[in-house]
């Protein structure tokens, strides 16, 4: 009779086990080294995202201020318990020096700005929706319409020795017989009275506008940065921005004028809410611009724990939403304007 070899169950139990054994590290293992990947692909991302947004906004704010009135340079919609919105006059709507001096160079004497024609002294502008009727629907000599449906506006008097300006946003556009153009325009900022001891020459420069729409609770929306209504990128949470002025007029910000108490820095405080009437926007050098992105999801290791959005500039921390565990960063950067 022949002996014939083979596996005892016994065996066979415990060489299944020892494979369990492994199997189950080698899961576990793939599914961290898993996690860890999307975790560094989604903070790369959103490094990368951030930084092209920055320099977007940071080459606008270099740019503003271009042939028009100094005080239209940059507009602040300042708000202590949620992103602040931001204007800033439109380079683009004006064409270069090289252009204008080849083709009409009398218009390189003044500042630029399109007259408004049914405001008079002493009416207050801005703090609601209300119509500007302008004179004409182009700054310059240019083919293209300035003013448009979603972009901005600033209003000056260059007759105003106090630099003062108001901002909103156009939510209609009536083009009038002839070149004229009447614009409705949600303003941003609190309302301002010119030429209360003065004739006034109100203008309106064309701006670009900054916001970022947040979406409502209990909804699955993300962050929506947006440029002239137009989405630029998604996630982008927070944006807080601080001005910075030389009321004295030496070329320098001084820690004097950055701290004070008297106007000279905005939006650097809760306490510090910056109105636009309140400051002489002439004087202004500098914009600090910070900036809050997150992941577009949130980290797939439920034992990550939660983190807050964080708080940057003026905003109050109650206003922040509640914990969750997307990854985040932060971006600040001081900008000097060129053109003011």
């Amino acid at each position: 009779m022949n002996k014939q070899s083979g596996y005892s169950l016994i065996e066979i139990m415990v060489a299944t086990a020892i494979l369990g054994v492994v199997m189950f590290g080698l899961v576990a293992t793939f599914t961290a080294n898993q996690k860890t990947h999307v975790t560094v692909g989604q903070v790369t991302s959103t490094q990368q995202n951030l930084r092209v947004v920055a320099e977007m906004i940071e080459n606008d704010l270099r740019m503003s201020g271009y042939l028009v009135p100094d005080q239209a340079a940059v507009c602040l919609g300042d708000s202590g318990v949620g992103p602040d919105t931001l204007y800033l006059s439109d380079s683009d709507a004006i064409l270069s020096v090289a252009q204008i001096q080849a083709t009409d160079p009398e218009l390189l004497g003044g500042e630029f700005g399109v007259p408004i024609t049914n405001i008079t002294s002493g009416t207050a502008v801005g703090g609601s929706s209300m119509d500007l009727v302008l004179s004409k629907r182009w700054i310059d000599f240019g083919s293209q319409a300035d003013f448009k449906l979603g972009a901005g506006v600033m209003v000056v008097d260059r007759n105003d020795d106090e630099g003062r300006v108001v901002c909103g946003t156009i939510s209609g556009v009536v083009f009038n017989s002839g070149d004229g153009v009447t614009l409705n325009v949600d303003f941003n900022t609190a309302p301002v009275t010119f030429g209360a001891t003065n004739l006034v020459d109100l203008v309106a420069v064309p701006a670009l506008v900054y916001s970022i729409a947040v979406p409502e609770a209990g909804t699955s929306d993300r962050y929506q940065l947006r440029r002239n209504g137009l989405l630029i990128a998604n996630d982008v949470e927070d944006m807080q921005l601080a001005l910075f002025f030389d009321h004295d007029d030496d070329g320098v910000v001084e820690s004097g004028e950055v701290e004070g108490d008297d106007g000279s820095a905005v939006g650097d405080g809760i306490s510090i809410t910056h109105s636009p009437a309140a400051v002489d926007g002439r004087n202004l050098k500098q914009v600090r611009l910070s900036l809050v992105m997150s992941s577009d999801r949130e980290d797939p290791d439920p034992k990550t724990p939660l983190s807050q959005q964080q708080v940057t500039g003026n905003r109050d921390p109650q206003s922040i939403p509640e914990p969750d565990r997307k990854k985040r960063r932060t971006y600040e950067s001081t900008v000097r304007l060129r053109n003011v």
